[in-house]
């Protein structure tokens, strides 16, 4: 050991950093290739969103296989697994691989596309790897771009077609209400630079919107990051007071549509007995109805498999065995009722692992950014969190909230790690034997503690 640290073996030391420089160093051609590797995920990840608007189930499947060549490509950065996104990885194959519970070729099917979802996330999170806070921002910003463009035509196409308000007849589309309002609450400080009054502007755009499409997760969500975003409290406020003459305004003109849509949820039908659900005539039209019938179906399910569920998809597959091709055979919507029925208490326990350490590395990587003075970048995760969130109560499960669900698996897992934390002090044994600490690319948003 003295030798190697002794004063008369420096000059070697200098002549071999000297050669190092001279020729590339993989960190270095990571550097320079990583702005393709942005657009290039930028170009999967929008053609991504679009096959989910608008339900091209063939082009998702192979966007989702081509995001997996990233594994490849970033595989310099690539360090371990971190455990948010191991628990979002598991969270997914209960909602997939147990179908196997159910059927045999519903188990296989629901396989292939956990294999394929899992091709894609794991791919995302070695870019995520050696991501760059610029590179963060220019994803967000396309992402914004392609989602007021979707708007757009989703706006204008329910509006050529008569539907002034509540726009849910387009595919998909609605999901983007939700979507779009990432990257407008991600980007406040950008936004906000641009012009004084532009953020508020696009605020009282986006609630509009969101308040006539009737898409009530969208508004909900709007609400909530709207609360957690960088204005004053009396800015707040001030722009609170704006948009609620805003929706005052939607509603005076409105015929009642908005009216029902928004408060049709807060109808309480715990009460109702069960019989009177046979006697409502188009059932399956009336969401929030029906959607009382399943829930009491699906805690009795769970009352009778209590340990681990009837598997994934199992609702679904009592509800068309025992009332046939009807309305209310139908898959349950809002994992709060579905993960007890199909996943019984090790899925609840799973569940409350993912969401528990998620939302704790969330808020302590906000604390460690400044707290509420924080960027509104680095507020990303925890609003990542609350999207998910949204969606997880209303929806049922579909490829959307699985991959929303290790969207936040990957963006949290990429999170950095605090000096002084146990993953921090963690180190890697070499092939040598020798015990080294992980050393993480400079400047990427991991070498950021």
């Amino acid at each position: 050991m003295s030798r190697v640290f002794s004063h008369r073996h420096r000059a070697p030391l200098r002549r071999g950093r000297a050669r190092a420089q001279m020729r590339p160093r993989a960190l270095d051609r990571g550097s320079v290739a990583h702005p393709l590797a942005a657009r290039a995920v930028f170009a999967a990840l929008a053609l991504l969103v679009l096959s989910l608007c608008y339900k091209i189930a063939a082009l998702g499947v192979v966007v989702m296989l081509a995001l997996g060549l990233a594994i490849w490509t970033c595989r310099e950065s690539f360090r371990r697994f971190d455990g948010v996104f191991v628990l979002a990885l598991a969270y997914i194959a209960d909602a997939t691989v147990t179908s196997f519970m159910v059927s045999f070729p519903a188990g296989v099917a629901r396989t292939v596309q956990f294999g394929i979802i899992v091709v894609a996330l794991v791919g995302l999170y070695a870019y995520a790897q050696s991501a760059r806070r610029a590179d963060a921002e220019f994803l967000l910003k396309g992402m914004g771009a392609l989602c007021a463009l979707v708007t757009a035509h989703l706006v204008i196409w329910h509006v050529l077609h008569h539907h002034l308000v509540t726009w849910k007849y387009l595919s998909d589309t609605k999901l983007v209400l939700s979507l779009a309002l990432m990257p407008l609450f991600g980007l406040e400080d950008w936004i906000k630079a641009k012009g004084r009054h532009l953020f508020p502007a696009l605020l009282v755009v986006a609630f509009a919107i969101v308040l006539l499409s009737g898409e009530r997760k969208a508004l909900i969500l709007f609400c909530a990051l709207f609360a957690l975003c960088r204005f004053s409290l009396g800015a707040k406020l001030g722009l609170a007071a704006m948009i609620g003459a805003v929706a005052s305004l939607a509603l005076l003109l409105d015929d009642g549509h908005i009216h029902r849509e928004l408060t049709s949820a807060s109808h309480d039908y715990s009460h109702t007995p069960t019989r009177y659900f046979f006697t409502v005539q188009s059932i399956y039209d009336q969401s929030d109805i029906v959607r009382e019938f399943v829930n009491r179906n699906a805690w009795t399910l769970f009352v009778h498999h209590p340990a681990f569920g009837v598997g994934a998809t199992g609702y679904w597959a009592w509800a068309a065995a025992t009332y046939g091709p009807t309305g209310f055979a139908m898959n349950v919507h809002g994992e709060v009722h579905r993960i007890p029925a199909e996943g019984g208490v090790f899925g609840i326990a799973l569940v409350a692992g993912f969401f528990g350490l998620a939302l704790w590395r969330a808020v302590r990587h906000l604390v460690n950014s400044g707290g509420f003075a924080a960027a509104s970048l680095d507020r990303m995760p925890l609003y990542g969190i609350i999207l998910l969130l949204s969606y997880c109560y209303a929806e049922a499960v579909d490829t959307a909230m699985l991959l929303l669900i290790g969207g936040v698996g990957v963006v949290v897992g990429a999170l950095p790690v605090p000096a002084g934390s146990l993953r921090a002090r963690g180190a890697r044994i070499t092939g040598s034997g020798s015990a080294v600490r992980a050393q993480a690319v400079p400047g990427s948003l991991r070498a950021r503690s």
